[in-house]
């Protein structure tokens, strides 16, 4: 709406004669309130516009930290590592200062310093973070099992104990398409023949079991990860890309697929095809899986919208297959030559009880998180007896799991996550970093490398 400049000169005109009533008669008390509506909604306005504007500065700021740059580059398959740090210039003081303070992820203290390589991690957090991808371990003789090694956390676990001289053996249901994925990485060479690859569905508990029943009788391990969640739920059509693709891996019979050790009888499985559309050919998201457009997913719904079928299976794999490692291969580790073994329970913050706020959402992957934290809180002292350290660890927040749409325009906010896969295996290692330079750390939930209320 647009006003005339007539139709302003007639109402300057007004106003002016209006001055001239007596103050306590209604038609000036009606004129006064009508001026004095004016000049609220407009002080309202403009606030909200420099909001706007000072929020807008803020955001093209955060969006050019390094880390923003990488997600949102068009190729951001690849998670950034110790070997591969990005050599970006920090900002001047000048043009890195936020106008409105924030709270630091890490430390929870106000800031407005941007750090140069990480969006939401105050000058101090941040090159201390980056500090700690620099951590060397000496695991040379050392066998160390990671649940879930395909993708994501697991993967970059995974690929930093190869980079640090332990033996791996990894779980995963597509364990071709993990092969693939290690072998292309740019030091394979030197680390591929300790690598073991173990295609498992920890779903199917016999099967399950019939793999522990096989490690309980192999070498000792040193290590356990147990890292393997499954945080949503996917439908069988999201599947059948990957499973197809793990059957033309197989045929191809690639050097790497010596690396496969034992093979779930679920690889072929999955074969019901409804609503393909929803998981279009040749689409991947960020982690080089198939990309979900469903509009909504289980990390976004309540109670009553979890189906049962998804709520057990996330306890099977979140807490009861740690569960059954931690029990069923103890007396494994306790014949390892090293004196110091750990069990490392990958935890999340929907486990915490000790939180003011619990949103609604996700109930049943909230509590196979806060089961995996009991099992430590219970378990840990004991197992200490037998130099088995086992902590909980929160590897912080790197991924994003709400729908497709609901993330897009979280990036397009400059809402993303404010640590790599990197970082979060770096948290998940600190605790056998800790050990070996004589200060073992036991029966507690670690997050940012310090101990947290459970």
């Amino acid at each position: 709406m647009s006003l005339s400049k007539d139709e302003i000169q007639k109402c300057l005109e007004i106003l002016a004669k209006a001055s001239e009533l007596e103050p306590n008669s209604a038609d000036y008390l009606e004129l006064e309130q009508a001026a004095a509506y004016l000049r609220k909604t407009a002080k309202k306005k403009r606030r909200l516009q420099r909001k706007k504007l000072t929020a807008a500065k803020d955001r093209n700021l955060l969006l050019h930290t390094t880390l923003s740059d990488i997600r949102l580059s068009p190729d951001i398959s690849q998670a950034s590592n110790p070997d591969n740090l990005s050599t970006t210039t920090p900002a001047s003081d000048d043009t890195s200062l936020l106008i409105r303070q924030r709270h630091c992820y890490a430390c929870k203290e106000p800031y407005r310093k941007v750090h140069h390589y990480f969006h939401q991690l105050c000058p101090s957090c941040g090159d201390f973070t980056l500090s700690h991808r620099a951590d060397s371990l000496d695991l040379r003789g050392r066998r160390a099992l990671v649940t879930g090694g395909r993708i994501k956390i697991g993967y970059a676990v995974a690929l930093r104990l190869l980079r640090s001289g332990a033996e791996v053996h990894l779980t995963t249901r597509f364990p071709y398409d993990a092969a693939e994925r290690f072998s292309n990485e740019s030091d394979w060479d030197s680390w591929q023949l300790r690598l073991h690859i173990y295609g498992s569905d920890f779903r199917l508990l016999g099967e399950f079991l019939q793999l522990i029943a096989q490690w309980q009788t192999g070498p000792a391990f040193d290590i356990i990860i147990n890292n393997a969640a499954q945080t949503v739920w996917r439908p069988p059509a999201y599947y059948s890309r990957l499973w197809e693709r793990e059957a033309l891996l197989k045929r191809q019979q690639l050097t790497y697929t010596n690396k496969i050790n034992f093979l779930s009888s679920n690889i072929q499985s999955h074969t019901d095809l409804n609503d393909i559309s929803l998981f279009p050919v040749g689409i991947k998201d960020l982690h080089g899986n198939p990309v979900d457009l469903r509009r909504e997913n289980s990390w976004v719904q309540t109670l009553e919208d979890v189906q049962p079928i998804e709520m057990i299976e996330s306890q099977v794999v979140n807490n009861i297959a740690p569960f059954l490692l931690c029990s069923q291969l103890k007396e494994n580790m306790i014949q390892s030559h090293f004196d110091q073994r750990f069990i490392i329970n990958v935890s999340a913050v929907e486990g915490q009880f000790n939180r003011n706020n619990k949103p609604a959402r996700h109930p049943h992957t909230n509590m196979a998180k806060a089961a995996l934290n009991m099992l430590t809180r219970t378990s840990a002292d004991d197992y200490a007896k037998d130099n088995i350290y086992m902590v909980s660890v929160d590897p912080g927040w790197v991924s994003n799991e709400g729908p497709a749409n609901q993330v897009e325009k979280a990036m397009i906010d400059g809402i993303h996550p404010p640590l790599e896969m990197v970082d979060a295996a770096v948290r998940i290692l600190d605790p056998i970093t800790q050990a070996l330079a004589g200060q073992p750390v036991y029966g507690v939930l670690l997050k940012n490398f310090c101990e947290v209320d459970w």
